[in-house]
């Protein structure tokens, strides 16, 4: 994907960069409705990091 294709989504909400993690590689995260909508697949099977970041978001809530 060009950059400037990867920055108007991010403009528009639909994909959101990993920031957690220090990697060479740029990733990017994609809700479930975007991702089947442009054809993305997984990296990898699971859905550990959607886990992951729930548990994050409630922490952050004092939930």
């Amino acid at each position: 994907m060009e950059p400037s294709t990867i920055e108007i989504l991010q403009y528009l909400g639909v994909i959101y960069e990993d920031t957690d993690t220090k990697k060479e590689k740029a990733r990017f995260y994609v809700p479930e409705i975007f991702r089947a909508g442009l054809g993305f697949e997984y990296a990898r099977k699971g859905r550990s990091r959607i886990i992951a970041l729930k548990r994050r978001i409630l922490e952050d809530a004092g939930v």
